[in-house]
C-alpha cells in the first residue's frame, strides 16, 4: 500500500513538473523548432506518467488499450529525446537538413504500428503487471528504445566533450546527469528480466522524474534555447547594405540609428536577429515591434532572458552560438559603455575582437552603437580599427 502511494505521488509530481515546463516553453518568445521539440518531449513524458497512474484504477478490460497507448507514447518520448540532443550537437546544424527528420521519425511511426499489432495482453509478475508481445514485438521494442536513448546520450556527451565554452558545458551537464538515471535503471531492469524472467521494483518513473527536474533546471537556469527566428515582415529593398561577415560601429549619443539599422535588417531583409540591450526587453519589443526576435537584457538582475554584464564569457558564448546557427543573421550589441564600466576597457576590447571573429567566420553581421563621449579618443580609435561605418543607400520602395 505504501509502495502504491509513493508510486502515485511520484507520478503526480512528474506530471505537474512536465506540465509547468510545457507552459514555460509556450510562454517563451522563442517559438522555434527546438522549443517545439522540448514541448513534445515533456508532453509525451506527462502523458506517460498520467497513463501509468490511471492504470492503477481501471479494470482489466482497459489495461491492454492503455498499455498500448503508453508504450506508443514512450516511443515518441525517445525520439524527442534524440531530436533534442541533435539540436545541441554542433549548434544544431544537423537539424537544418529537413530531410533528416524522415529517417529520424519514420522508425517511431513503424514501431507504434507494431506495438498496436503485436501487444497481446498483460501478465502478472512479482512486482505488478507488464505487457506481453507476440514475437518479435518485445525484442524490437527494446532494441528501438535502446538505440534512440543511447544515441541521444551519445550526442549529449559528444557536445559536452567537444565544446570549448564553459557556459555551454554548464548548460548541457544537467541534461547529461538527468539522462543517466533512467538509462542505468532500464538497462539493469531489462537485463534482469531477460536473464531471470523476473521484474524488479518499478523505479523507472522515479528516475525519469529526476531527469525531468534536471531538464527543467537546464532550461530555466541557463536559458538553453535561444534560437534564430525570422521576424515577419515585407521583404523589400533596405536602406542599409550590411555585408555578410562585417561588423559596424555607429557613433551616436543615443542608439537611434543602431536600432533603426537592426530593425531594418530583420524586417526588410528577413535576417535572423539577436538584440542585446541595456533596456528592458518589453520596452524594446513594444517600441520596435519585435514579436519573436530574441532580446537579451544586459542586467545584474537574475531574471528571464538576462545576462550579467560581468559575465562576458556567457555573453560571448550566447552571441557566438547564435551566429553559428545561420549565416543569415544580424546581432545588435547596445551597451558597450556598460560593459566597459563593468569590466574595464581592455577586457571589453578583447571581447569585441572575439565576437567580431565569430561574426566574420559565420558570415553574420554585427551592429554596435557607441556614445563617442563615453570613451577617450585612443579607446575609440582602437574599437574603430576593426569595424566599419554603416553604408547607406537610397530606398527604391515607398515603405
Amino acid at each position: 500500500m505504501a509502495y502504491d502511494f509513493a508510486f502515485l505521488l511520484i507520478n503526480g509530481a512528474a506530471t505537474v513538473i512536465s506540465i509547468l515546463l510545457i507552459i514555460y516553453a509556450l510562454r517563451s518568445h522563442f517559438k522555434t523548432t527546438v522549443t517545439w521539440i522540448l514541448i513534445g518531449l515533456t508532453a509525451t513524458g506527462a502523458a506517460w506518467f498520467a497513463i501509468d497512474s490511471i492504470l492503477y484504477f481501471v479494470g482489466d478490460g482497459l489495461t491492454l488499450p492503455l498499455y498500448t497507448i503508453e508504450y506508443s507514447v514512450r516511443v515518441f518520448t525517445s525520439v524527442f529525446f534524440l531530436n533534442l540532443a541533435l539540436a545541441f550537437y554542433k549548434g544544431g546544424k544537423i537539424l537544418k537538413k529537413k530531410y533528416l527528420y524522415f529517417p529520424l521519425y519514420m522508425p517511431a511511426v513503424i514501431m507504434v504500428i507494431l506495438i498496436h499489432l503485436l501487444m497481446t495482453g498483460t501478465q502478472l509478475l512479482n512486482f505488478g503487471y507488464v505487457p506481453t508481445f507476440a514475437s518479435p514485438g518485445g525484442i524490437l521494442y527494446l532494441i528501438y528504445i535502446s538505440v534512440y536513448l543511447l544515441a541521444g546520450f551519445f550526442f549529449y556527451i559528444s557536445t559536452y566533450i567537444i565544446s570549448k565554452s564553459p557556459t555551454e558545458k554548464r548548460r548541457i551537464l544537467p541534461i547529461i546527469i538527468g539522462s543517466v538515471f533512467p538509462l542505468v535503471f532500464n538497462a539493469t531492469a531489462g537485463t534482469w528480466f531477460f536473464m531471470f524472467s523476473k521484474t524488479i521494483p518499478d523505479m523507472n518513473n522515479v528516475f525519469i522524474t529526476l531527469a525531468v527536474c534536471f531538464f527543467t533546471y537546464a532550461v530555466v537556469k541557463y536559458k538553453t534555447f535561444i534560437t534564430p527566428v525570422i521576424e515577419r515582415g515585407k521583404v523589400t529593398t533596405t536602406s542599409y547594405r550590411l555585408r555578410p561577415g562585417d561588423s559596424y560601429l555607429i557613433k551616436e549619443k543615443r542608439p537611434l540609428l543602431g536600432y533603426k539599422v537592426f530593425v531594418d535588417a530583420v524586417r526588410r531583409s528577413q535576417l535572423y536577429g539577436l538584440c542585446i540591450t541595456t533596456r528592458h526587453p518589453k520596452e524594446i519589443r513594444n517600441r520596435y515591434g519585435l514579436r519573436v526576435t530574441p532580446v537579451i537584457w544586459l542586467s545584474k538582475q537574475k531574471v528571464e532572458h538576462s545576462i550579467n554584464p560581468a559575465n562576458m564569457g556567457e555573453l560571448a558564448y550566447t552571441m557566438s552560438e547564435f551566429v553559428n546557427k545561420t549565416e543569415k543573421s544580424v546581432v545588435l550589441l547596445d551597451g558597450v559603455e556598460y560593459l566597459i564600466t563593468t569590466n574595464g576597457f581592455e577586457q571589453t576590447l578583447n571581447f569585441l575582437h572575439d565576437v567580431r571573429e565569430s561574426v566574420a567566420l559565420s558570415n553574420s553581421r554585427l551592429v554596435v552603437p557607441i556614445n563617442p563621449k563615453a570613451v577617450n579618443e585612443k579607446e575609440l580609435a582602437l574599437i574603430e580599427r576593426y569595424m566599419k561605418g554603416i553604408p547607406i543607400r537610397e530606398r527604391t520602395d515607398k515603405g
